[in-house]
C-alpha cells in the first residue's frame, strides 16, 4: 500500500472553536485543499466530544481556550475515550511549556493564531494526514503480522503433534520387530 497524502477521499476535519469566524475560514481552508473530505464544527468541548461520539474523525482541530473546556481538557478526554483522531491544537498565544504537555498527551501538532497562513496550515494538515495514514498501516501490517504468527504456531503445533505419532508408529514397529526376531 503506498501512503499518498493528497488522497483525501473520505477524509473528516472537525473544527473546535468559539470563533465562528475562524471556524468558518478554516473549514474553507481545508474545502479548497482537501475537496473530498467532511468538514464539521464545534463551539465548545463538550459539543467537540459529542461529534466524537457520532462519527470517525481524521483529525481535530482544537481550540485551546473554549468557553466550557480548555484544550487539555479535551485532549485529556479524548484519549481517556481512546478515540483514533489526530489532534491539531490551535491557540492564540504559543507557550513552550504548554506545547510539550500537548504532546505528551498525544497532541499531533501545536499551531498559534497569528502565526496559521496557508502555507502552514496546509503543511501541518499534510503531515498529520501522512502520519496518521503510516500508524494506520503500521497497526494494519502489526495485525497481519500477528495473525501470520498465530497461524505459523498452530502449524508448529500440528507438525509437533504428527511428529509425535510418527514417533511412536515407529516405536511399535521396532518392538514389532524385535518380537518377531
Amino acid at each position: 500500500m503506498t501512503i499518498d497524502s493528497s488522497d483525501t477521499t473520505g477524509r473528516s476535519f472537525l473544527v473546535v472553536d468559539d470563533n465562528q469566524g475562524f471556524l468558518e475560514l478554516i473549514e474553507s481552508f481545508i474545502l479548497r485543499n482537501y475537496p473530498d473530505s467532511f468538514v464539521g464544527g464545534a463551539s465548545g468541548g463538550a459539543e467537540a466530544l459529542a461529534k466524537l461520539e457520532e462519527r470517525s474523525w481524521d483529525v481535530v482541530l482544537l481550540d485551546y481556550l473554549l468557553p466550557d473546556f480548555d484544550g487539555v481538557e479535551v485532549l485529556g478526554e479524548i484519549r481517556k475515550r481512546k478515540k483514533d483522531v489526530a489532534v491539531i491544537v490551535v491557540t492564540g498565544e504559543g507557550d513552550e511549556r504548554l506545547a510539550a504537555d500537548l504532546f505528551r498527551m498525544g497532541a499531533y501538532d501545536y499551531l498559534v493564531k497569528s502565526a496559521i497562513d496557508p502555507v502552514t496550515l496546509r503543511r501541518t494538515l499534510d503531515q498529520v494526514l501522512m502520519r496518521r495514514a503510516l500508524e494506520i498501516q503500521i497497526r494494519s501490517n502489526s495485525t497481519a503480522l500477528a495473525e501470520s504468527s498465530r497461524e505459523l504456531s498452530e502449524r508448529g503445533r500440528a507438525l509437533d503433534t504428527a511428529y509425535e505419532k510418527l514417533r511412536q508408529k515407529k516405536e511399535e514397529l521396532r518392538f514389532l520387530s524385535d518380537s518377531l526376531g
